[in-house]
């Protein structure tokens, strides 16, 4: 559900949208009444049926080249399909209520169709873009002798990528945050493996008392992260809208991970930053010592020699190439 200050923001860039789209619609009718004659703006009543099957079906779009215009329909039905879903993501967004959740099998069965139309969609997209970029048959560009500012010419070309690119990357914004999780857990342990080297030392370094509490401060905070990191990673994170790791394989190396971390390193971590002051640096780096020989070396090797981090990211990139509804 959004914030308060992001349901104002929505609020006001959908009025924006809608007064902009409406000095578009009335520069239309203006264009149209100009010329010579008088529309009968009541026939457009009597004609809605007829548009809604025409566009429904994309009957213009079949009449020439059919295996471009199936292509067009596989992206304009799946974009249809989304319409109950971006609805369904609005109701959520003010009201924190799920509606096709809520709907059972009809529901389900719905976010089964915006999957499969959200595939019509990339391969529709990945299609086009072939065609327009790569193949270009003459009847994607106009003749020189029709006149066009070149900008128009270039525009038309820039406005495909900007569409094509436009899909691609949606369909990554829910699986970013999941990959950049996936690249902390290495890097994480080995920042904490510095930290607590810090926070024993006194012999070869001396360390001044407030530097050493920020260290232990920072323990804490990585700490707490990397629990943060191995639950979303488990159980996925609804705010963020980032599903659970599915990936069974993978699951069970972030099981052994967990595992190790609550069992035995992050016990010892939790055991040295409670280490009185005056405790020698002997002792206090054979508290930091345990921890690592006894959970850190088994999580850098599950990570490490499983590439467990990439396996991780190349789960959610694999379901990023899987549209998902919204």
């Amino acid at each position: 559900m959004l914030s308060p200050i992001e349901k104002v923001l929505f609020v006001l860039a959908v009025a924006a949208s809608l007064y902009f789209t409406y000095r578009g619609v009335r520069r239309i009718i203006a264009h149209i009444g100009s010329g010579h004659g008088r529309p009968d703006w009541k026939l457009a009543w009597k004609r809605i049926g007829d548009l809604i099957v025409k566009v429904g079906l994309f009957q213009p779009v079949f009449r020439l080249r059919l295996g471009p215009s199936i292509l067009h329909g596989l992206i304009g039905w799946g974009f249809l399909a989304f319409l109950l879903i971006n609805l369904s993501d609005l109701i959520y967004a003010f009201t924190n209520f799920r509606l096709l959740e809520s709907l059972g099998a009809v529901g389900s069965f719905y976010l089964l169709l915006a999957d499969v139309a959200g595939v019509a969609i990339i391969l529709g997209i990945i299609g086009m873009a072939i065609r327009r970029f790569i193949l270009r048959p003459k009847t994607l560009s106009t003749r020189e002798s029709t006149h066009l500012l070149p900008k128009a010419r270039f525009g038309i070309r820039r406005d495909s990528a900007i569409v094509a690119a436009f899909i691609f990357t949606h369909n990554m914004k829910d699986k970013a945050a999941g990959i950049d999780l996936a690249g902390q857990l290495k890097s994480r342990a080995f920042q904490i493996a510095w930290l607590s080297q810090r926070v024993v030392e006194k012999e070869v370094e001396t360390i001044e008392p407030s530097a050493r509490l920020a260290f232990a401060e920072d323990i804490r905070s990585e700490i707490r992260s990397y629990d943060r990191i191995l639950k979303t990673l488990k159980e996925g994170r609804g705010e963020l809208g980032m599903k659970a790791v599915a990936d069974a394989e993978v699951l069970a190396q972030l099981e052994d991970v967990r595992k190790e971390w609550d069992k035995n390193m992050k016990p010892f971590l939790l055991a040295l930053l409670a280490l009185p002051e005056e405790v020698p640096e002997s002792e206090a780096r054979q508290v930091a010592q345990w921890a690592f020989r006894q959970g850190g070396n088994r999580i850098f090797l599950v990570v490490g020699e499983t590439s467990l981090d990439a396996r991780v990211a190349q789960a959610f990139a694999e379901e990023a190439v899987r549209p998902e509804p919204g």
